[in-house]
């Protein structure tokens, strides 16, 4: 168990919709020896009033108030930002930190508040398939290489991104996915980590041993 590392995991609305506070309690989590801190990742809420965070502004300042503990989005909404200002935020932000970042990537719980309110496609094949193009262009402008790329939804003309980010091979992207869907887990054996949900399992509510054995087993399959 000594090798097991533990994070606090932070909404970004409601009574947390301030991110003086989270950045407070990041500090706090910091102190007392946890491993990392991750906000969520919302634009929008299924309760209207409530306040909202801005999650990369906020990670920004945990950053820079912070020296050891990890730090990202968990999960950022790919699909709803542009990949090469995302490249750039990223970056920026791995650098700030001193390399302690870490990038969540999925489609997201809200289509229709976060999507659809806005003008933005909601389907989920379309998200997904933003996804993916989003990863690959977020991959090639982060390599700090001539980069050029033609997809279905993005394109991008040949450029250089400097500075890269500091760690390497690269930031670690741990994909979340909702299981029983299988597309987000074969997506996360591409990457360095799982961020599951279950089905039926609330927040409140954690999964069984034999939910999470099925979806680590599954990743690693593929």
């Amino acid at each position: 168990m000594s090798n097991v590392r533990c994070a606090v995991g932070l909404p970004n609305v409601g009574d947390y919709g301030d991110p003086r506070l989270l950045v407070e309690l990041a500090t706090q989590a910091e102190g007392a020896g946890w491993d990392g801190v991750f906000v969520w990742d919302h634009l929008a809420y299924r309760e209207p009033e409530w306040p909202v965070a801005d999650p990369y502004v906020t990670v920004a300042a945990i950053a820079a108030s912070t020296q050891r503990i990890r730090l990202g989005v968990m999960v950022s909404i790919l699909a709803r930002r542009r990949p090469w200002k995302f490249a750039r935020e990223t970056a920026s932000l791995d650098v700030l930190s001193q390399g302690r970042l870490v990038v969540g990537v999925g489609l997201g719980s809200e289509p229709q508040r976060e999507f659809a309110a806005f003008g933005e496609d909601s389907d989920s094949r379309v998200r997904a398939d933003r996804t993916d193009e989003g990863l690959d262009v977020l991959l090639g402008l982060w390599s700090g290489e001539p980069f050029v790329y033609s997809g279905q939804h993005y394109a991008v003309t040949e450029t250089v991104f400097l500075p890269r980010p500091l760690q390497r091979p690269r930031v670690p992207i741990w994909i979340a996915g909702r299981w029983p869907a299988r597309r987000p887990f074969r997506r996360a054996a591409r990457f360095d980590g799982v961020f599951p949900t279950f089905q039926g399992v609330g927040h409140a509510e954690r999964p069984t041993p034999d939910q999470l054995a099925t979806v680590v087993n599954y990743t690693h399959s593929h």
